[in-house]
């Protein structure tokens, strides 16, 4: 009998740890086809023109460099974000699409080479696709900007960091605890929300680095979205095993009694 029990507590137990999750709260970018656009190279490489930016040429670029590693700090990730260098490219340039950088401009004229923008508004950022595939990303800040002006480094670590996300096909969440949450507030690590969407158009590529079984192995089965509830298909798998177990030994025992 107390194997009977042992096994009706660990079904049981692993029943509980498949109970419901909150739905994900992560959006992408709009996409041309019935695919989610990615970029197929990693990895990406930002160049950064500092002129206009509020801190020093090596200091900016360090910013960027903190700013790039908190997405790469995320291992279920197969996507690598670089810093490329400086470069001299212009805001105007990226916005009418006449560079083939991916690139991070200071711009001190902000709402006129981004018509429709207020001055309250830190830095704009997107992705251009050809067909499914990102080529090219920028981000442009406000330099003007008294959110920009007066930022400290981590601060300004924080902006960029939302707006690179939007460069690689990530869209704004309303889980308030993401850095993808579209007003700016101090966070200094991802959010859950932000790893979720992050993997999910990312996902790493487990039998090909490396052999061990993840969550990158269910990437050609996913058609949307990943489910919370993904954690939970190997624990009712295993829990349907020891409820049928406990039953053939409920089964002979019962029949013992009866002999």
């Amino acid at each position: 009998m107390r194997s009977i029990n042992l096994m009706l507590a660990l079904a049981l137990g692993f029943l509980a740890c498949c109970k419901p999750h909150l739905a994900l709260a992560f959006t992408l970018l709009p996409s041309a086809g019935t695919e989610n656009a990615r970029w197929r190279q990693s990895p990406v490489r930002y160049f950064v023109n500092t002129a206009s930016s509020p801190f020093s040429h090596d200091q900016t670029l360090e910013i960027v460099q903190d700013a790039l590693n908190l997405w790469n700090s995320v291992p279920q990730s197969s996507l690598r974000l670089e810093l490329g260098g400086a470069t001299s490219v212009s805001a105007e340039a990226l916005v009418r699409n006449t560079s083939n950088e991916t690139a991070i401009v200071f711009d001190p004229h902000f709402t006129a080479t981004i018509p429709g923008t207020s001055g309250s508004v830190l830095a704009v950022a997107t992705a251009l696709r050809e067909g499914e595939v990102y080529v090219r990303g920028l981000v442009v800040v406000n330099a003007g900007s008294p959110g920009v002006t007066r930022a400290r480094p981590e601060d300004l670590q924080v902006i960029l960091s939302h707006e690179t996300g939007h460069t690689f096909g990530l869209g704004h969440t309303n889980d308030d605890a993401a850095l993808m949450y579209p007003t700016a507030k101090p966070v200094s690590k991802l959010g859950r929300d932000d790893v979720l969407g992050l993997t999910y158009l990312y996902p790493r590529k487990e039998l090909e680095q490396d052999g061990a079984f993840g969550c990158g192995t269910f990437e050609a089965r996913q058609k949307g979205p990943p489910s919370d509830s993904w954690p939970g298909v190997v624990p009712i798998g295993v829990s349907l095993l020891l409820v049928a177990a406990y039953r053939r030994i409920f089964n002979r025992v019962v029949k013992g009694a009866r002999v």
